[in-house]
């Protein structure tokens, strides 16, 4: 039996869905069965416990480097990158079974997480933005050291040579 040729398009538009979706109001919009809690509070519960407190946060803790501050410069390397999207997807997978087992058989329990999560992780989390501009390098005033490493504002060593910043 000849192969059937493979459509490639979705037969549904789900990415067209996906798009016309994307509005604000998935922000703000109430979590069903709680008046306090919205979407995006659950999405920042799912993130603090699925993205920002596994691998991400042990790339994060490392000191920031002037070589890599430019917009081309690799911050993260292949393997890191691997690593950070399976740990994450493993994490999220256990995230939606656990929603699954409290919607169906103790709601109020998961409502209570997600508080708890925003009382502990995510209580200073944006709960309307959708996007955040970054800082541009200008707003980092580097001084030379007498080695020409780049310091930065706040520095109190230099990073290649030890000697102490003279602000």
């Amino acid at each position: 039996m000849p192969k059937q040729p493979r459509n490639h398009e979705p037969t549904i538009g789900i990415f067209d869905l996906l798009e016309r979706t994307d509005t604000d109001e998935a922000q703000t919009t109430p979590l069903r069965g709680h008046p306090d809690l919205t979407l995006r509070d659950e999405a920042n519960a799912i993130t603090a416990r699925v993205f920002r407190n596994g691998f991400l946060e042990d790339l994060h803790a490392g000191q920031w480097s002037p070589v890599l501050s430019g917009p081309r410069g690799s911050r993260i390397t292949d393997a890191e990158m691997k690593k950070l999207m399976i740990e994450t997807s493993a994490r999220l997978a256990h995230w939606l079974y656990l929603r699954e087992l409290l919607l169906d058989e103790r709601p109020d329990a998961y409502f209570q997480l997600l508080s708890t999560m925003r009382r502990m992780f995510t209580h200073r989390w944006e709960r309307r933005a959708r996007t955040c501009d970054l800082p541009g390098a200008e707003t980092r005033q580097a001084t030379v050291c007498s080695c020409h490493a780049s310091l930065y504002e706040g520095w109190r060593f230099c990073p290649l040579c030890g000697s102490a910043v003279v602000a």
